[in-house]
């Protein structure tokens, strides 16, 4: 019970430092876009990860990455810039590259670095990158974010004042005080009443002595009302205290969650690209962890497979449209329109895609040991995720020159 009382004064404090860490965090979901770039509050671009991408005398190292290779991903790249960038220029768009990101090393926990460094161009596997760019659809929508974002700011120092407030009232309040006295008091007594009893308590045991041990429990029971009373009491004080900034802070979150969908959705696309992909999911999943399987199909020219999945959780929070661990998708968006072009095998049992070249790669001499009949920088496989609105997704679909991608493939 000693544990318990600690508990509810920690949990006041750890209250607050809750509030005060949601709202520092709010505004560091939109600070974080690199203090305002040029895009901002959209997604800024991860410099990083594109410079490393174009670091070529380092991937080159040791022959980790080789020069056909590395001149393919950058084949890929300009070619499908080339491709939205045209799109995006017929419907006044702007179009910026969000992230790059290429693994250079063996393909297989089976294959050492040193085997892998030492395998040459002519027996490598297909070189496979992932690119992610950013169309803004919608400059008006991405002023008026950038607007809101600010006043937001405002509110957001308003509801923290509002919450250290209330916590100083909760501070200052003498029945608080009272009512915390009263169980520690009981606190107090329950441990002398333990220590003080505690041979009569073994000897009652060994003795089978079931009238004192009831007795024993019946006054335990009595120290347990008492100081429960006497915390629920503290409670109530601190609830009523609370209310008025807890409602305040909750305005706060439920705004920053329906504003942030609300312009993200109207201002930018995300098109995620995987070149030559081993693995593709749609996007979403559902909480066994399967991909989820879109429920319109779309006619995109050449295309093995494409169909539009809209997002069946409706209570997003204000992570939605946070980017995930890689950087390359939004967590959870309203729509994902999934194009894949090129030869896959049939669906696993999550529902994901692997190419067909993979079912070749049956052990290390076939991955690595045989010439290859089509060689590393050719695209073989080519998916992609364009996410964010439904009526978004769908213009960017409808604008893109499908038949130049289709064309892509073998080359």
């Amino acid at each position: 019970m000693i544990f318990r009382n600690i508990f509810f004064r920690s949990n006041q404090i750890q209250q607050s430092i809750v509030v005060i860490f949601f709202l520092s965090t709010i505004p560091f979901i939109a600070k974080s876009q690199d203090l305002r770039c040029t895009y901002w509050p959209a997604p800024c671009q991860n410099t990083d990860a594109i410079s490393t991408a174009n670091d070529w005398t380092t991937r080159m190292k040791d022959n980790i990455a080789l020069i056909q290779e590395l001149k393919f991903e950058k084949k890929m790249r300009l070619q499908l810039y080339n491709i939205l960038a045209e799109a995006a220029k017929r419907n006044h768009w702007e179009l910026y590259e969000l992230t790059e990101e290429a693994y250079d090393g063996p393909p297989s926990p089976s294959i050492s670095y040193e085997e892998w460094e030492s395998t040459p161009y002519e027996k490598r596997p297909p070189a496979s990158v992932d690119i992610t760019f950013i169309i803004l659809v919608n400059k008006d929508s991405l002023s008026k974010w950038k607007n809101w974002e600010v006043e937001f700011q405002s509110k957001m120092d308003n509801s923290a004042q509002q919450y250290n407030s209330a916590s100083e009232e909760v501070d200052r309040d003498p029945l608080l005080q009272a009512y915390s006295d009263s169980e520690d008091y009981y606190i107090q007594q329950q441990t002398k009443y333990l220590d003080d009893h505690q041979d009569q308590y073994l000897k009652d045991i060994k003795n089978n002595n079931t009238a004192g041990i009831k007795e024993r429990e019946k006054k335990l029971k009595w120290f347990s009302y008492k100081m429960n009373y006497f915390l629920k009491k503290s409670q109530d004080v601190g609830a009523k205290s609370y209310t008025d900034a807890t409602q305040s802070m909750k305005n706060v979150e439920d705004e920053f969650t329906s504003k942030t969908k609300l312009f993200t959705e109207a201002s930018i696309v995300l098109v995620h690209i995987m070149v030559n992909p081993d693995y593709v999911k749609t996007g979403l999943e559902d909480p066994g962890q399967r991909s989820l399987v879109p429920q319109q199909s779309l006619n995109i020219s050449g295309a093995s497979y494409a169909g539009l999945l809209i997002n069946p959780d409706k209570d997003t929070d204000e992570h939605a449209y946070v980017l995930n661990y890689q950087g390359y998708i939004f967590e959870n968006p309203a729509s994902v329109g999934m194009i894949r072009f090129g030869q896959f095998l049939s669906a696993d049992s999550y529902n994901n895609y692997r190419p067909l070249f993979v079912k070749r790669y049956t052990s290390k001499q076939s991955t690595i040991g045989l010439v290859q009949n089509i060689k590393c920088d050719v695209l073989q496989n080519l998916a992609m995720q364009i996410e964010g609105g439904k009526d978004k997704v769908l213009d960017v679909i409808k604008s893109i020159n499908w038949d130049q991608i289709n064309a892509m493939i073998g080359k």
